[in-house]
């Protein structure tokens, strides 16, 4: 993605620099020690879908806080899962679903809830001028939400653990 960004952007003259990296590497310096970014390194930093996969995003949220110049941007987009809407008139069937989408010990998304508790995250970090923007995504069938929702090993233990019926999670992807 580094390319692709360089590849539109790198030539245009503006003064950019782009930096991969992850949060391990943003926490040490070539030698280990201490931060690898200094303070107010960035002009903007950005995450999108990671804080999910995070027991706790206030200690991210506060590093993002720290790399970012004073005046700078910092931009975090991460979904909540429960209020995704799917049409379909299996809405019992629907509603154990994104339980078990939302269920802590879904292993694969560990803050299904990030999305409503970004904002008081991002407070408890110390961001002081908060902007929020709420995006609602609705699919109109199930088989469409399928194709983003990384269910099929969740689903599975809730149909082990007897959460559905018969036949209940096969109704929704017809």
């Amino acid at each position: 993605f580094i390319a692709d960004a360089w590849m539109s952007f790198g030539g245009n003259g503006w003064p950019l620099k782009f930096v991969h990296g992850s949060v391990d590497n943003l926490r040490g310096g070539e030698d280990g020690q201490g931060p690898r970014f200094s303070n107010g390194y960035f002009d903007a930093v950005k995450i999108d879908r990671v804080l999910m996969h995070l027991d706790s995003s206030v200690s991210v949220i506060g590093e993002m806080k720290r790399v970012t110049k004073q005046g700078g941007t910092i931009v975090i987009a991460e979904p909540d899962w429960g209020s995704l809407v799917v049409a379909t008139a299996e809405n019992e069937v629907y509603a154990k679903i994104i339980a078990a989408v939302c269920s802590r010990s879904n292993p694969a998304i560990k803050a299904p809830l990030i999305g409503r508790e970004l904002y008081f995250n991002c407070v408890q970090s110390g961001l002081k001028e908060i902007g929020l923007d709420i995006v609602n995504f609705t699919f109109t069938c199930f088989s469409e939400f399928s194709t983003i929702v990384p269910f099929d090993g969740f689903i599975e233990n809730a149909v082990k653990a007897g959460s559905f019926g018969d036949g209940e999670v096969d109704r929704l992807l017809l």
